[in-house]
């Protein structure tokens, strides 16, 4: 099947939906993809890159500003979901920052907190408020993105590779309390992916895991929305609770 296909069904049609992290890279194709597919899209984000958005997208996207880091922006954005749509069917906790090469003895405590108020923090913020929401509307999917770095150690990226792997417990923990309301939570783990920040790397910090990925290349962005996309849709209705890779091979080594 062509990376370029064209699904003719729109599986998120008449559905509302908040992604993070949407100014760029998975986060802006997600909302991008969501959209096209008929969801109405709050695109959130603490760049100003999320207002361009809506010129884009093949269907309806709200860019709101938000960090997810701070708390009175969460709530705000959740409570302005509430207030405009009155539903939320689906999130995607997409929000995440990584951080310098260093080793764990290397790495001040400023960077493992600023990578754990966004990765980790950030996610449970947006989902405390979310979930209530949800429950309120019946019901919702839930899509967190974790990283090939949850089930991988990566030398030199210990802040992020912890937040990742205890964002995938998160979504385990969701998984499990709120079926019983109707609410799936299922984790998207991409390799090497060609967002802007991996683009902008130095290329022998990125090289390697390339040339380890069996397929050969890098994951476009899109590539990771449309797996999003799935467990999202109601195609995706007894999945709930996993961790789906989508590496090019490289976890199968």
């Amino acid at each position: 099947m062509s990376r370029s296909t064209v699904f003719l069904t729109k599986r998120l049609q008449g559905k509302t939906a908040l992604v993070t992290g949407a100014g760029a890279g998975i986060g802006r194709s997600v909302a991008l993809r969501f959209a096209a597919e008929g969801a109405t899209v709050l695109a959130a984000s603490r760049s100003d890159n999320v207002e361009t958005l809506s010129g884009e997208a093949d269907g309806e996207i709200v860019p709101l500003r938000c960090d997810v880091s701070d708390p009175a922006q969460v709530a705000a954005t959740v409570a302005a979901c509430r207030e405009r749509f009155g539903r939320l069917d689906v999130l995607v906790n997409n929000a995440g920052i990584g951080h310098a090469n260093a080793r764990l003895h290397e790495l001040g405590l400023d960077t493992w907190d600023r990578v754990m108020a966004t990765n980790l923090r950030g996610a449970f913020l947006v989902l405390k408020h979310a979930i209530g929401l949800m429950r309120d509307g019946g019901g919702g999917a839930i899509v967190n993105m974790a990283s090939y770095g949850s089930i991988r150690a990566s030398a030199g990226s210990s802040a992020y590779i912890v937040s990742k792997a205890a964002l995938h417990s998160l979504t385990q923990q969701v998984a499990v309390e709120y079926a019983q309301d109707n609410i799936r939570c299922n984790s998207v783990a991409p390799g090497v992916t060609l967002t802007p920040l991996v683009r902008s790397a130095p290329s022998e910090v990125i090289a390697p895991k390339i040339a380890a990925t069996p397929q050969g290349r890098a994951a476009e962005p899109e590539e990771v929305a449309s797996l999003a996309l799935f467990l999202a849709s109601d195609e995706a209705s007894h999945i709930t609770g996993g961790l789906y890779l989508i590496d090019g091979g490289r976890s199968a080594l």
